[in-house]
């Protein structure tokens, strides 16, 4: 029995879900919830602009193995 065109997309879509959670990473930069942002290098972090509050104590935190960099 062959694949339909939904149970393909479903397929492709949770692929690249778990493909892009490796690089997701939370964010937390400001007073109040923490928010999520995407590590595209080594030093590099991209998220949006509310997100980052202040210059201080900014907690990275990596899920792929739970570490955490300040």
């Amino acid at each position: 029995m062959s694949k339909n065109i939904f149970s393909e997309l479903s397929e492709s879509m949770a692929n690249a879900a778990e493909k892009a959670g490796k690089y997701t990473v939370l964010v937390d930069a400001r007073r109040r919830m923490p928010a999520s942002g995407i590590a595209i290098s080594k030093d590099t972090i991209l998220t949006a602009g509310h997100v980052v509050e202040k210059e201080e104590d900014i907690r990275i935190l990596f899920s792929e193995i739970g570490r955490a960099h300040v």
